[in-house]
């Protein structure tokens, strides 16, 4: 290399250090901090600190007490939310090492972590689920803010807020799953569910019914070798909402972590329980993952897919004013009419789809959502080809007067008939005058193999009944 061109590359790389050096520095205020008779600015931090904070935490979960002990900065002093104050390193590991060491078996998961400095310090401000024994022997949750000082590298102070999850049906049925999961036995996990209760999972259109059939999936996933063994249950429960009569409604977003760390599943999830004498308990469940965007939708197999949904049983014992509504979705589907089919939500529906990485709720977020999927389909819509959304309910149930659930498939077909989208639903509706109209749209698309791929799948299974 000519020194010429040494020195263009010498130069564009201190450029370069000194743009990144600025964009951790005071290009941009953003807030303030005051106290002790000072008024100091915040700017954006280092985003490095938060592996600082991760290494902590996967620490603290490991009762690695030698390794927290080893990333305290000298002078550490930590701030709990009960108003206690621990000062030096060895008030923190023996503090640490009694409670790693009773019954509480106290877990962190983050949720969110942001770095800020001021002119003087250097923070991470960081959000933390912990999960807990209490003494009478509940699993207790808690939603914690940490706000933490970073010096060298090294953590110096650690400032402790509090918040109780909220005590209702959903947070209760949701702990006794995630209690039960981590035991690990098939049999315990049927004391979540009522007898005729219901699992969906619309992506591989399948459905479990009932405690038999239900049991049979946990046996499956708690198999001798399987990953699921020692694994674990991080859930968040967002929208809940009480149906009355006992019932109600949730939706959350959740992971599956194996003993080693690893994540095993990750996705939204729906629920329809019941709380009957203090002791709520599922009547139905939905789970999916967000789909990557390259997915290929399209079925290779139309005959086979349209023989399959014809085979589907339908209920036949379903509320005119249901069907009603279906025909009012399917039509505004059809027509592009967002309008109509904002009409057919409930002021406090929510979604709980594939097509986004958090549950949707509420009227205007579920117009943006919808607007958004309308928009992208505008320029190659089937339904501007004559194409039709079909709906198969293959199980109706109402729960009270005002509320019933209903199951089942739907398709997007071509006008000659071919199917070129599909999927399944769980949803719940509610009586609105003499209509019907959702509170939970619970549902996904079911992906497929591209005609490529079939073509492929077809011919190895072919060859491997020759040999």
């Amino acid at each position: 290399m000519n020194k010429t061109l040494q020195v263009i590359v010498l130069s564009l790389l201190c450029l370069t250090l000194s743009a990144c050096a600025n964009m951790n520095a005071k290009d941009d205020v953003i807030g303030m901090w005051q106290g002790e008779g000072k008024l100091l600015n915040i700017y954006p931090g280092n985003p490095d600190y938060q592996q600082v904070w991760i290494d902590y935490i996967e620490a603290h979960n490991a009762r690695d007490l030698d390794k927290i002990a080893s990333m305290n900065a000298e002078g550490w002093v930590g701030y709990t939310n009960t108003g206690e104050i621990v000062s030096g390193t060895e008030a923190q590991i023996q503090f640490l090492g009694e409670w790693f060491q009773s019954p509480a078996d106290p877990r962190w998961e983050i949720r969110f972590m942001v770095a800020n400095d001021t002119d003087e310090e250097q923070w991470l401000t960081t959000g933390n689920d912990l999960t807990y024994i209490d003494e009478s022997g509940q699993s207790v949750r808690e939603h914690h803010m940490h706000d933490v000082q970073i010096v060298d590298g090294k953590i110096k102070t650690i400032k402790i807020y509090a918040r109780a999850v909220p005590n209702t049906p959903a947070s209760r049925l949701d702990r006794a799953i995630r209690e039960r999961w981590s035991m690990g036995k098939p049999e315990e996990m049927l004391a979540c569910y009522f007898e005729d209760a219901a699992e969906l999972f619309p992506q591989s259109f399948s459905g479990f019914f009932g405690h038999e059939n239900i049991l049979g999936r946990y046996r499956m996933i708690f198999a001798e070798g399987s990953a699921a063994i020692g694994s674990r249950i991080e859930s968040t429960i967002g929208g809940y909402t009480d149906l009355g009569d006992g019932y109600f409604i949730y939706d959350g977003v959740g992971k599956t972590v194996s003993g080693e760390g690893e994540t095993l599943w990750q996705g939204l999830m729906a629920g329809i329980g019941r709380e009957v004498e203090g002791t709520p308990k599922l009547i139905q469940f939905m789970a999916h993952n967000p789909l990557p965007e390259d997915v290929n939708f399209l079925p290779p197999n139309p005959d086979e897919v349209n023989a399959m949904l014809d085979s589907l049983p339908r209920a036949t014992d379903m509320d005119p004013a249901l069907a009603a509504h279906l025909g009012r979705m399917s039509e505004a589907w059809q027509s592009h009419n967002l309008d109509a089919l904002m009409a057919e939500f409930c002021d406090d529906a929510r979604l709980v789809t594939d097509g986004s990485l958090f549950p949707v709720r509420g009227l205007d977020g579920i117009r943006a959502h919808l607007g958004d999927f309308m928009a992208a389909i505008e320029d190659d819509s089937e339904f501007k080809r004559g194409g039709k959304l079909d709906y198969i309910v293959t199980g109706y149930h109402p729960m009270n007067d005002l509320h019933a659930r209903a199951y089942g498939a739907w398709v997007v077909r071509t006008a000659e008939g071919a199917p070129v989208f599909m999927g399944g639903f769980g949803n719940v509706y509610r009586r609105v005058g003499d209509q019907m109209k959702v509170v939970m749209d619970a549902g996904g698309a079911v992906p497929f193999p591209t005609a490529e791929e079939w073509e492929e799948m077809q011919a190895a299974e072919a060859a491997a009944q020759e040999g």
